[in-house]
């Protein structure tokens, strides 16, 4: 999915996958600094997505915020 989107896309550009399956678009969305709207049907695959994205981000936070207490 990285290749694609990065391939296809712009960084700030809006990213939809209809079919969102586990979040893999939005994970790559996320680490190519992509917005993305995610559709998925099947709430195991929500709730699947919605905790893979939100460990995701808080991963994330923790990498920049040791990034900037380098910094300081």
């Amino acid at each position: 999915a990285n290749r694609c989107i990065n391939l296809g896309s712009k960084k700030g550009d809006i990213i939809l996958d209809p079919f969102a399956g586990s979040g893999t678009t939005g994970v790559a969305c996320t680490k190519l600094n992509r917005n993305y709207i995610l559709i998925e049907l099947d709430p195991n695959y929500v709730k699947m997505a919605y905790h893979r994205l939100k460990g995701l981000e808080q991963d994330m936070f923790l990498s920049h915020a040791r990034e900037i207490g380098e910094l300081v």
